[in-house]
């Protein structure tokens, strides 16, 4: 389904923690107040630079988000809420 839609990511999810771009968990205010169920689906757009959005079951609940990669292991997340619930966050990854 995902190829079909011409997305790099469509997940379905739940709880009050969201995924950034890498599919790893994200402490990211913004991004955890989502809560409930949530439908997430994005694009790389660029060489390290993934768009995406994120959908929560109840109204009012979406978020944009862009994440870049600056760094082997280190990216900037960003997410703008429907409701102006801003965040910035910075990830750091070990794939051991």
């Amino acid at each position: 389904m995902r190829s079909s839609l011409g997305l790099d990511r469509f997940d379905f999810g739940s709880g009050t923690t969201g995924n950034n771009a890498a599919g790893n968990a994200s402490s990211n205010a913004a991004t955890s107040s989502l809560g409930g169920t949530t439908v997430s689906a994005g694009k790389y757009v660029a060489e390290g630079v993934y768009v995406g959005v994120d959908q929560g079951a109840s109204t009012g609940t979406s978020k944009g988000k862009v994440e870049i990669e600056i760094a082997p292991n280190v990216s900037i997340e960003t997410d703008v809420g429907a409701t102006g619930g801003n965040g910035i966050g910075l990830n750091w990854k070990l794939d051991y």
